[in-house]
């Protein structure tokens, strides 16, 4: 903690000595670029996006102060502009003009490029989702608003964007999920804290599809997933609602393990306020789910605060942020059959006791002539005490992280360059993972954007990975390529191409312990992987009176060389029905693979009288994931046995890797009039054409039944439905109501693991 206050305080005594300076007051008009009128609509803010903002008066002035030659322009249905100029030369006012848009392709975006800019600009698929999904649909997490997301899938809390991950149980991503554009991952197993992100008080979630590792690191080899914290307005903003459900009751009668009604119930409010210079936020989240399966709770209280204060005219802001989450879950990894599909193997269940604590430190300064820079710090803390029932099997692990990341960033006429350095360092002591360990990664890296006409971009980048794991040494340098044109008016072309580069976790490498009769085994001579992601796509705009479309299409190839993954299979000779035949996990270098594919989306939004409003989104993915070599011979079993990818798969002909959906279909729409809401999501997601080929074969299948049943029932894949419909009263005050999975379809994503029955939940909300 003494080593980061006084990195702070170097850059903050750095950076600030020549902040001092007095602002100057101008007087601004936006104007239709077609009929050169004022837009009364129009907003300008400093280019902090932490100001407030100014309006214009009936005339369409706008007067505002300023100490810096930069803001963003905004209106409803216009392009929105960065707007650069001499304060010193600004004698009368300053008109500037804002071209009709179609609002779908303006939605400003910051993860593509880690600098705002429109979303029909980026090099790379982007997806967005408003925060009134995650709340209209009662999410209790941020990842059961992403199943909603084209591309992406996921299984066991692990994220999957276009089959680039299968089933890793639980350790290691290819996907960075940031908050506010800090990772919020596990430093030992790097899988995302979902339960300790914020569902309240978001402001958009950014999902970017391709290789990130340049600008995001490791972990973001398929994409990144950044949540946007809502920051506070002029006018403060309270926000609270609770909830209460319960469970379906499954199809299968049999699969009934309790008498009782299962519910879920909890409780959330964020509250945003500014008080001159200063900016607050509080949240605070509460839940009680009984789950579905035998033992699966999963209760938590979470609370965090934000405070920040701007600086020299707005132009700096520092901030500090806390959050903090003590929770209790359960769970299990295998079922008893499939008859009992919702209850544990001999009731072996796994309960978790979590506590997690997060300091965040974040100062950013937006300087003269487009010249930015922040500083970001975070200290995460997690401890997990686990009860397994076993006394002599302690599962019990605590991480300690800490975080250091300094961007600078430079914008010119027709060149930006961005640059950062991060140094990110883990220590653990678990017994899960035989003692102690450190992880330390540091990278320098760095991006040019070109513009070398007004619809043309190219993307060039470079990032320097060291990775250090105890004693054992990974270095890397990767690279990235963008391109992107606009072709017509509302068509824009673009292709990609990203390197990627991830290191072995600590819990993939060290992890050594026993879930009910199933072992999990180390393998520290796991080597990093490395691959690379290209993608070609189309973005075409379409508006007619009240209608507009945006449809997206791209054509995507990833490669991996000695990709990572968990292998069920024999890995010791004690072959007693106590140690689950000897059959178990270890993560291993599978070999060479490849992803291609397609993904297809197509939002839409339709006006119609009396302020009705029909809004959606169509998505659908088609890829194909092989095993290139898949005859080759990675490792041997306990018995001396070669093993590949093709004898330890339970569909070896196509050479399909493990745990993925070749088809995955989204559609969601939501309708408004007047104070009435609804909306309907729709997901297939097809068969999963091979696992670990041990799960449906002799002798471990008497061992756990009913994994190949499962598999027949799922041939045709299956289809999810849910519904939801609220009623808002005074603009202040929602009522609603939503049934998921109104169907009751159940589908395995994993060996013995079957999806919940769905549910209906009450909602009720109130904003002040």
């Amino acid at each position: 903690m003494r080593q980061l206050f006084f990195t702070i305080l170097s850059c903050t005594v750095i950076f600030t000595q020549s902040l001092a300076q007095s602002g100057k007051t101008v007087a601004f008009k936006v104007l239709d670029v077609s009929t050169a009128k004022p837009i009364l609509t129009a907003k300008i803010q400093p280019v902090t996006r932490e100001g407030a903002f100014s309006t214009p008066d009936s005339t369409g002035l706008i007067i505002m102060e300023l100490s810096l030659g930069s803001i963003f322009v905004s209106s409803y249905e216009y392009n929105s502009r960065y707007v650069e100029f001499d304060l010193d030369t600004v004698k009368t006012v300053f008109i500037i003009y804002l071209e009709p848009s179609i609002t779908l392709l303006e939605q400003a975006v910051v993860s593509a490029g880690r600098q705002e800019q429109p979303l029909k600009k980026t090099s790379s698929s982007i997806e967005m989702i408003q925060p009134s999904l995650i709340e209209n649909r009662n999410s209790l997490t941020i990842k059961d608003g992403l199943s909603q997301v084209p591309g992406l899938f996921i299984t066991d809390n692990q994220l999957n964007i276009r089959n680039g991950s299968g089933w890793s149980y639980g350790a290691g991503s290819r996907v960075m999920v940031l908050v506010d554009d800090m990772p919020m991952l596990s430093g030992d197993a790097v899988t995302p804290l979902w339960s300790f992100i914020n569902t309240e008080g978001i402001e958009s979630i950014e999902i970017i599809k391709g290789a990130s590792s340049v600008l995001y690191g490791s972990s973001a080899l398929t994409g990144v997933v950044n949540i946007k914290s809502e920051k506070p307005g002029i006018r403060p903003k309270t926000v609270a609602g609770g909830f209460y459900g319960v469970y379906n009751k499954p199809q299968n009668i049999e699969w009934e393990w309790n008498d009782k009604p299962l519910t879920i119930s909890g409780f959330n409010a964020s509250h945003l306020r500014r008080i001159g210079k200063f900016s607050f936020t509080m949240n605070i989240n509460g839940q009680i789910d009984e789950g579905y399966r035998m033992g699966d709770q999963d209760n938590r209280l979470r609370f965090g605060t934000t405070v920040s204060r701007r600086f020299f005219n707005d132009r700096s802001v520092m901030g500090v942020r806390f959050n903090y989450m003590q929770g209790q879950s359960a769970s299990f990894l295998l079922w008893q059959n499939y008859d009992s599909a919702y209850t544990a193997l001999n009731e072996q269940i796994t309960t978790t006791n979590a506590t997690r604590q997060a300091y965040d430190y974040y100062w950013k300064h937006y300087g003269k002539k487009g010249f930015k820079a922040i500083f970001q710090a975070r200290q995460l803390m997690i401890n997990n005490d686990v009860d397994n029932g076993n006394a002599n099997n302690d599962q019990s692990n605590s991480s300690n992280t800490h975080y250091f990341e300094l961007r600078l960033s430079k914008k010119w006429t027709r060149l930006n360059f961005h640059s950062g350095y991060l140094l990110n360092v883990t220590n653990s002591e678990s017994p899960l993972f035989a003692g102690k360990h450190r992880s330390v990664n540091q990278a320098p890296y760095l991006q040019f954007e070109l513009h070398p006409t007004s619809r043309m971009t190219i993307e060039l980048g470079a990032r320097y990975e060291t990775y250090k794991l105890d004693k054992k040494l990974a270095e890397r340098p990767v690279f990235r390529s963008g391109f992107n044109l606009q072709a017509a008016k509302f068509t824009y072309l673009r292709a990609s191409f990203g390197q990627g580069f991830r290191f072995p976790t600590i819990a993939e490498s060290f992890i050594q312990t026993t879930v009910g009769t199933t072992s999990i085994y180390p393998n520290p001579d796991l080597r990093a992987e490395t691959g690379w992601n290209a993608e070609i796509g189309l973005k075409q705009g379409l508006r007619r009176k009240n209608l507009k479309v945006v449809a997206d299409i791209a054509g995507f190839w990833m490669e991996y060389q000695n990709m990572m993954e968990f292998i069920f299979t024999h890995w010791s000779t004690n072959t007693t029905i106590e140690n689950g035949l000897g059959y178990g996990f270890k993560s291993l270098n599978v070999g060479d693979t490849r992803i291609t594919g397609i993904d297809l989306s197509v939002l839409f939004e339709q006006k119609m009288k009396n302020d009705q409003l029909l809004e959606g989104i169509i998505g659908y993915t088609y890829s194909v994931p092989v095993a290139l070599s898949p005859k080759s011979v990675f490792a041997k079993n306990a018995f001396d046995k070669d093993l590949s990818y093709h004898n330890t798969s339970s569909d070896p002909e196509k050479n399909i890797l493990k745990y993925r959906n070749k088809h995955l279909f989204k559609f969601g729409a939501r309708y408004e009039s007047g104070i009435v809401d609804a909306g309907v999501n729709i997901r297939y997601n097809s068969f999963i054409e091979n696992i670990d080929g041990a799960f449906v074969a002799f002798p471990f299948d008497l061992i756990v039944k009913g994994v190949a049943e499962a598999r027949e029932k799922d041939k045709r894949g299956k289809t999810f439905v849910d519904i939801r419909a609220g009623i808002t009263l005074k603009e202040q005050f929602r009522f609603g109501i939503s049934a998921n999975n109104i169907f009751r379809q159940v589908q395995m994503n994993r060996p013995a693991d079957i999806t919940g029955p769905g549910s209906v939940v009450l909602q009720f909300r109130a904003k002040f």
